[in-house]
């Protein structure tokens, strides 16, 4: 029965690098969506961009999403949420824009001992 299922979705398209970028581009956002549902952070919450929709940045970089949680104590988050709250999408309704400070240009490591945080962002030079 598996073989039967392998084989039907075999076909001209079924290699990745065979499909069309737009194609491509559609199966790589479709999991990543997957692959952030499943990320839990230090503390066992889920992704917690402080962007609404999430952004990518921390999942992508750090296979985190913990900025929610570093505006939350005063922290610097990810450029990617710096700039979805310099373009009014934050998704925190006691938070100013402007005191929103990126990770890169704080130089901050957010070194929790939690593995996957924003000290892996590099130093801005």
């Amino acid at each position: 029965m598996a073989i039967a299922i392998v084989a039907g979705c075999s076909g001209k398209a079924a290699n990745f690098a065979d499909r069309s970028a737009s194609e491509q581009l559609t199966r790589v956002k479709q999991n990543l969506a997957v692959a952030k549902e499943n990320i839990v952070s230090g503390d066992g919450d889920h992704y917690h961009c402080c962007i609404d929709p999430t952004r990518n940045w921390c999942a992508l970089h750090m296979a985190s999403g913990e900025c929610g949680h570093y505006l939350r104590e005063g922290k610097p988050v990810c450029p990617e949420c710096v700039l979805g709250w310099q373009q009014g999408t934050g998704d925190m309704a006691d938070v100013d824009p402007a005191d929103v400070k990126s990770a890169l240009t704080e130089g901050t490591s957010h070194d929790d001992g939690d593995e996957g945080g924003h000290d892996e962002h590099p130093d801005h030079h």
